[in-house]
C-alpha cells in the first residue's frame, strides 16, 4: 500500500499532508516512507521534487575536462530557467583528460548530493570518466534525500548506478554545456519544472512539416508494432554495456522498456554490444524497445549491414513493441526522458508517452 503512495504523486502528497502538514520537509518524509516500506517491498521507486524558480542547482564535471566558456554557457542557460547554479572550485582542476582526479570529481558530486539546498545536479559534459567514480558515490544519502540528476552520454554510468543503488528516477537529457535547439531546452525545462508539457513524445514535435519524409533525420520506423507499458531504462549503449558484470548494472530487466543511443561507433561494434546484452539475458526479459539516434555511426570499409539491419536482427525475434529513430541521442533536437519512471510506448505511432509524472511537487 505504501509503495503505491510513493509511486503516485497525488496519494503521496495527501499522505504527507495528513501525517505532518507543513511541519516536515518532504525529502525527510520520503526517508521515513522508505524505511517503513523496506519491510514490505523489494523495489521502491523514488521520485525527486520538481524544480521551481529560485532553486539552487549544482553543475558538476564528472568526465572530461572542459573549456571555461562551456561552464559560463551552462551557467547562463540555467539562469535563463530562473535557477541559481553553483559549482565546486575543483571543477577547474585537470588530471590528464579528466576534470580532476577521481577523488576530486567524486567529492564534488557527493558535496552536491549532501547539500540539501541543492535541488538538482546537472552534468556539464560527457566524454569518459563516470564509471571510475561509481564506488565513491553516496547512494544511500541520495535515496533518502532525492534530487534531480540529469545528463547524457557518459553520465549513463552514474544514472544507471543511481537507479540500481538508490531506486531514484533520474533524467537522460542535455548536458549543461551541449548545444540544443530552443524547443529542446523549453521541453527540458518543462519536464524538470513539471510544467504543462506534451506527455506524448514523437519526432513531429521538432519537425512537423517533415513527418512523412522517410529520408529526414527526424524519421522513425517501426520494428515491431504494438503498445506496451513499463519502466523506461537505458542510455548510451557503449556505456551501458561497460557496466555488465558490475554491481551497478540492474539485475532485473523483466518487463522493462529498454532505450538506447550511441555516437561515433562502427556498425559492427553496435552489433557486438547488442550481442552482449542478448548473451547477458537482458534482451529476452524486456517488454519493449526504443532506439534513438546513432550520430556518425557508419559501416567500415568492409561494408556489410546497415544500422537498422543490425538492430532488427536482435529485436525482431523478441516479438515486443519496438521502434527506432526516436530523438534520444547527441543531436540538438532531443527529448528529455526519465530513467526509472513508467511510460507507454506505441511502436506503430513511434511515440513515447509519460503515464506518470517523473517528479513530485512540494506542498
Amino acid at each position: 500500500m505504501l509503495v503505491n503512495f510513493i509511486k503516485h504523486e497525488d496519494s503521496f502528497n495527501i499522505l504527507h499532508y495528513l501525517c505532518f502538514g507543513e511541519f516536515m520537509n518532504k525529502a525527510i518524509f520520503i526517508g521515513i516512507i522508505l524505511t517503513v516500506t523496506n519491510c514490505f517491498a523489494h523495489t521502491i521507486i523514488v521520485k525527486p521534487l520538481a524544480l521551481k524558480k529560485g532553486d539552487t542547482v549544482a553543475i558538476v564535471a564528472p568526465s572530461f575536462k572542459f573549456e571555461k566558456e562551456q561552464l559560463y554557457e551552462a551557467i547562463e542557460r540555467l539562469q535563463s530557467f530562473g535557477l541559481n547554479p553553483i559549482y565546486d572550485d575543483t571543477i577547474f582542476h585537470q588530471y590528464g583528460y579528466f576534470a580532476g582526479t577521481e577523488e576530486e570529481r567524486a567529492t564534488s558530486i557527493n558535496k552536491a548530493i549532501r547539500n540539501d539546498k541543492v535541488k538538482a545536479i546537472f552534468s556539464l559534459k560527457g566524454g569518459y570518466g563516470n564509471a571510475t567514480l561509481l564506488d565513491k558515490i553516496d547512494y544511500k544519502y541520495l535515496m533518502h534525500h532525492p534530487k534531480i540528476i540529469i545528463g547524457r552520454s557518459d553520465l549513463t554510468a552514474l544514472l544507471i548506478a543511481i537507479y540500481t543503488k538508490s531506486n531514484l528516477v533520474s533524467f537522460y537529457g542535455p548536458s549543461a554545456s551541449s548545444k540544443q535547439s530552443k524547443l529542446s531546452l523549453e521541453y527540458e525545462k518543462n519536464v524538470l519544472f513539471q510544467e504543462q508539457i506534451e506527455t506524448i513524445l514523437s519526432n513531429q514535435m521538432f519537425n512537423p512539416e517533415d513527418k512523412n519524409d522517410k529520408s529526414s533525420e527526424y524519421s522513425a520506423y517501426t520494428i515491431t508494432s504494438g503498445t506496451v507499458r513499463g519502466q523506461f531504462i537505458g542510455g548510451n549503449l557503449s556505456v551501458l554495456v561497460s557496466l555488465l558484470g558490475t554491481p551497478y548494472f540492474p539485475k532485473d530487466w523483466q518487463g522493462k522498456i529498454l532505450f538506447l543511443e550511441d555516437v561515433n561507433e562502427d556498425i559492427y561494434k553496435v552489433d557486438r554490444m547488442l550481442g552482449q546484452l542478448k548473451n547477458a539475458g537482458v534482451l529476452n526479459q524486456i517488454s519493449g524497445f526504443v532506439f534513438g539516434t546513432c550520430q556518425k555511426c557508419k559501416s567500415d570499409a568492409r561494408g556489410g549491414f546497415s544500422l537498422n539491419e543490425v538492430i532488427e536482427r536482435y529485436i525482431k525475434p523478441l516479438h515486443i513493441p519496438a521502434f527506432s529513430g526516436a530523438m534520444i541521442g547527441h543531436q540538438e533536437d532531443i527529448y528529455t526522458v526519465p530513467i526509472g519512471s513508467m511510460v507507454e510506448v506505441n511502436a506503430q505511432k513511434k511515440q513515447i508517452k509519460f503515464i506518470e509524472s517523473p517528479t513530485i511537487n512540494d506542498i
